[in-house]
Order: structure tokens, then sequence, then C-alpha cells
């Protein structure tokens, strides 16, 4: 079955990742990227600690889910990931209660069988998009291959079901990208040019018939 590319604006919106390992960290890189807010639960992780330890000031690092939710520390605004610090099972049931916030998606990336399916079933019953990253049967949409050149994105996968084909076909069209991305801004450029020219004799020319129109009226009431 052939899976249908969509692209949503995650600016702002919440995305719970359980598990922080390399699959999972490059994700929450991608999302980050794209202005999501993120809850990454993992007991450790070198890729959170690292932030963490260089102060990262996009990271929070929290032992508890507060009863009042995600709330960012006056002086924090630029915080975008939330690390809660322990297993699924501790937090789950304040990850999903009423003061915690609705994620948009769900992504179980722990590479615990019993933990990515309790947080897939956990995520579909609230209503969030799933995705299992080793299991593409339990998910509902697949993390694809992210390539950019300027305003163009493009997301590749190969169905969720040969991971290494979707690398080597993201890192072609981030090669191709790479080439013509200089060409696509010289034709952008090129372009807003010759809008903007269009646009200046449009104007001209409207002008010009005002000024005839003008001339018309005048001499029809000299002739009166």
């Amino acid at each position: 079955m052939a899976y249908f590319p969509l692209f949503f604006d995650l600016e702002e919106k919440w995305v719970l990742v359980v598990g922080a390992g390399s699959v999972a960290s490059r994700r929450i890189r991608v999302l980050l990227e794209f202005g999501a807010r993120v809850a990454a639960v993992a007991p450790e992780s070198s890729f959170l600690e690292g932030a963490a330890g260089e102060k990262d000031k996009r990271l929070l690092v929290l032992d508890s889910v507060p009863e009042e939710g995600f709330q960012t520390p006056p002086g924090a605004d630029s915080v975008r990931l939330y690390w809660l610090r322990g297993t699924y099972e501790m937090f789950r049931e304040r990850l999903f209660s009423p003061s915690s916030p609705s994620f948009f998606l769900v992504i179980a990336a722990s590479g615990a069988e019993k933990t990515d399916s309790l947080a897939a079933c956990d995520g579909r019953t609230k209503g969030a998009f799933v995705n299992v990253a080793s299991d593409r049967l339990q998910s509902d949409f697949y993390f694809p291959g992210i390539a950019q050149a300027g305003s163009v994105t493009a997301g590749i996968t190969a169905g969720g079901r040969d991971h290494r084909l979707a690398r080597q076909a993201s890192e072609a069209v981030r090669e191709l990208f790479a080439q013509k991305e200089k060409d696509w801004e010289r034709e952008s450029s090129g372009q807003k040019n010759a809008g903007r020219e269009n646009c200046l004799g449009n104007l001209k020319a409207e002008r010009r018939k005002d000024q005839d129109r003008g001339k018309t009226r005048k001499g029809e009431r000299l002739d009166e």
C-alpha cells in the first residue's frame, strides 16, 4: 500500500518521543528544526545529556511531569525540548492527563517492544498520529528522510520497509538539491525581477490611460 505524502505545520505543536537513542535523537533534531515542542522520555541519552552538558537553552530536564503541565520557566522562552528522565511507564499516566499538552504526534522509538506498543496504544487512544520506529504495521505514518534547499522541502520514504534504501534515496535527493540550489535561486530572483518589471509596466500603462481620460474629459468640458 502506498502512503500519501502530506506536509504539516509543526510550529508549536507538541510531539511525544519515547526513547532517546540514535533513531529517536535524529528524529528529535528534525522535529526541533521544524518548530515543534518535544517531550522526550528516556532514562538516559548521550544526545540529550550532551545537549544538557552544553547548556542548550532549548532543553529543560525534568524528573517528573509537573501537575500544571509543561510550563516554561520565567526567562526560558527558548525551551523547545523537555527531557523526562525516566521510563515511559513512570510518566505514562501524567503524560496524558488533562493538564498535559495534547500531543499531535507520538513517536515510539525506545527499542523495547512492549514499551513502544504501549506508547503507540496510548497515543492513538488520545487522537495522536503514531509512528513506531521498529514496527511499520503499528504506524499511522512513516518518518521521512528530509532534503531541503531554500524553500523546497522533500520527504523520502521506502514505505517503512527498507531503511537503507530510504537513506540512500535521501542522500541522492540532497546531492541533487545541492547541485540545483544556486540555479533555483537565480531563477527565483529572475522571476521576481520580471514580475516587478511587469507590475511597474502595468502601473505606468494605467497611469497613461488615466491621463488620457483626463485630457478627454477636459476637452469635452471646453467644447460645452
